[in-house]
């Protein structure tokens, strides 16, 4: 006759505590919302061009009519979508923030393309950038802060042209 044994009780209390590593593991993931981050995907964000145009406006011997806009070249490869948190512009070591004039932009999942800032106002009653000085030909500089991938710079020649 055959004699039944059952598992050893030092397996059994291997196993047991394995078991609640486990689901400790699994609730804390779930209160602290690490699983919704990698359900939802993360994106994989690279700006690889900006363009700057420079439409120094009527009349060449004032600035009251000077515009500029910015436009920039986003890859996201990534299965997450992210969004465009601020935009500044670098001219002559001069900065100035240009976030309004983007528009709380989302950069999609698995798309790329550019994305053009509004007219930004350089001379007038009320401009949205005081460079001293800013010519085509110069070099600047767009950092650019998503909510998700951080912050990413690209330098750029302004060029002469008209904003539309």
């Amino acid at each position: 006759m055959k004699v039944r044994r059952g598992i050893s009780p030092v397996i059994a209390t291997v196993i047991i505590v394995a078991v609640a590593i486990a689901i400790s593991i699994a609730v804390a993931g779930w209160l602290f919302g690490l699983w919704g981050s990698f359900a939802t995907g993360s994106p994989q964000i690279q700006v690889s061009a900006a363009k700057i145009i420079y439409d120094k406006g009527a009349d060449p011997n004032s600035t009251a009519d000077d515009q500029m806009k910015v436009s920039i070249y986003i890859v996201n490869t990534g299965s997450g979508s992210d969004k465009i948190l601020s935009v500044g512009l670098s001219i002559n070591n001069e900065f100035c923030d240009i976030t309004a004039k983007f528009n709380n932009t989302t950069i999609n999942a698995n798309s790329s393309g550019w994305y053009d800032s509004n007219a930004i106002a350089l001379g007038g009653a009320s401009p949205d950038c005081n460079f001293t000085s800013v010519n085509p030909g110069d070099t600047a500089v767009v950092v650019v802060s998503f909510e998700k991938s951080g912050q990413t710079s690209v330098p750029v020649t302004i060029t002469e042209g008209t904003v539309q």
